[in-house]
C-alpha cells in the first residue's frame, strides 16, 4: 500500500501522503487538472502599449515560472531550448524614401515537459534594443522567456491562454511570425523613445506619419526601419554626451 493505510483502507489523520504528481500517472493528475480548471488571477497579468492608447495582455516570464511551479509542482516540469538561439535581421524599406534599413532581434524554439502531458514547443521573439553585449544578452534571455511562457500558454487559460483573446488591439498580431515580429518592433521602439526621453503621443504620432498606420497596426516591414533609425539617434545622442 503508498500510504501505509490501516485495516479498513483509511489514511490516519496526520499521515503524510503520496501527491498525485508523484505517483507517474499516464495522463495529467487530478490535482493538476483541477489546477487547470482555476481561472488567472487578474492581477498576474500585466500589459504593454500597443499604440493610440491601447494595450496588450500577457504574463512576465517570472510570473509564468511561478504559476507553473504552483500548477505542476517546482520539480514536476521543465524546459529547455528545442534548437539554436537565432540571431535574425529583419530588412524593410521605407516607402516614403526608400531608404533600406535592418533591425536585428533573437528567436528562439522553447519545449516544455510535463510528465503526463505531450511535449509542447513554441517560438519565442524578442528584438535588440541596444546594440551592445549588454543590449543582446536581454534579447536573448527575452526570446527564451517568450518562448516558454507561448509554450506554457497551450495549458489553457490558468497560464495565459485566454489573454489573447482579450487583447485590446491588433489582435492579428499573434497569428502569424510577422505579428511576433511586429510586436516585438512596437516594444523595441516604445523602450527606445523611452530612452531618448519621447513623449509616447508623439512616437505615435511619428509612426501615424511615416507608415500612414496606428502603432498597434503597422507591420514589421513598415516598423522596422523606425526602430533603426531609433537605434542610430541613440547612439549619437550617446556619442554626444560621452556615453
Amino acid at each position: 500500500m503508498l500510504n501505509g493505510t490501516g485495516n479498513n483502507g483509511a489514511v490516519p489523520a496526520g499521515t503524510a501522503t503520496v501527491a498525485d504528481h508523484d505517483l507517474g500517472w499516464d495522463g495529467l493528475a487530478p490535482s493538476v487538472a483541477r489546477e487547470l480548471a482555476r481561472p488567472l488571477d487578474p492581477a498576474l497579468v500585466s500589459r504593454r502599449p500597443c499604440g493610440d492608447g491601447r494595450t496588450r495582455a500577457y504574463l512576465e516570464g517570472h510570473v509564468a515560472i511561478a504559476e507553473a511551479n504552483r500548477v505542476f509542482g517546482p520539480g514536476g516540469w521543465g524546459y529547455e531550448l528545442a534548437g539554436e538561439v537565432t540571431l535574425r535581421e529583419i530588412e524593410a524599406v521605407d516607402p516614403a524614401t526608400g531608404e533600406a534599413s535592418r533591425v536585428r532581434a533573437y528567436s528562439a524554439p522553447v519545449t516544455v515537459t510535463v510528465p503526463g502531458a505531450p511535449p509542447r514547443t513554441d517560438m519565442g521573439f524578442s528584438a535588440v534594443v541596444e546594440e551592445s553585449a549588454s543590449g543582446h544578452e536581454a534579447a536573448i534571455k527575452g526570446a527564451v522567456a517568450d518562448g516558454m511562457a507561448r509554450a506554457l500558454r497551450s495549458f489553457g487559460d490558468r497560464l495565459g491562454n485566454g489573454l489573447g483573446a482579450g487583447t485590446e488591439g491588433a489582435a492579428a498580431d499573434a497569428a502569424d511570425g510577422d505579428g511576433d515580429a511586429a510586436q516585438a518592433l512596437r516594444t523595441a521602439l516604445e523602450a527606445l523613445c523611452e530612452m531618448q526621453g519621447c513623449p509616447p503621443e508623439r512616437m505615435r504620432e511619428a509612426v501615424l506619419d511615416r507608415t500612414g498606420a496606428e502603432l498597434s497596426e503597422a507591420s514589421a516591414s513598415q516598423l522596422a526601419p523606425l526602430v533603426a533609425g531609433a537605434v542610430e539617434r541613440l547612439r549619437a545622442m550617446r556619442s554626444d554626451d560621452g556615453q
